[in-house]
């Protein structure tokens, strides 16, 4: 439950402003330098990849589908897997197979969005299928983070 809570604050980041992600990635960037040893005007991105650490907009997405992986396979609180409902089309669509979420309209598109309820499905469904299909949390996180690292 701890590693839960832990990661569900850190989903509370997302969709924070630009000028507020950049202060946290200032961070991150110094303190990678600061475990490397390394000058503070080396390259960043070279020291995070050294490290295997995910940049900071990255990684809250990382944290957010983690959960909504725990919730779909019933390994966190049922208060956050009763967010979670799947898309049933009325016909046969090319992604019926593919295990999408239902992302709910949000009122307020400037917090709203924001929400587990709304940002969890949409991230979710913009995975490949292979990652979504993974079945244990190490495979989930390992195919994840390899993707992930790919993208950036």
């Amino acid at each position: 439950k701890h590693g839960i809570s832990a990661a569900y604050m850190t989903a509370a980041y997302y969709g924070l402003p630009d000028c507020d992600i950049r202060r946290l990635q200032r961070v991150q960037n110094m303190a990678a330098k600061l475990v490397l040893g390394r000058h503070r005007s080396e390259s960043s991105r070279q020291c995070l990849k050294e490290l295997h650490w995910l940049p900071v907009f990255v990684r809250i997405r990382f944290k957010i589908l983690t959960i909504v992986w725990k919730c779909l396979n019933g390994h966190a609180p049922d208060y956050l897997g009763d967010l979670l409902c799947n898309n049933n089309p009325r016909g046969e669509l090319r992604s019926s197979g593919r295990s999408n979420l239902r992302v709910p309209r949000s009122k307020c598109r400037k917090f709203g969005d924001r929400a587990f309820v709304v940002c969890g499905p949409r991230l979710w469904n913009e995975l490949p299928v292979n990652i979504r299909q993974a079945g244990t949390i190490l495979q989930f996180r390992s195919l994840l983070k390899t993707w992930m690292f790919a993208q950036c």
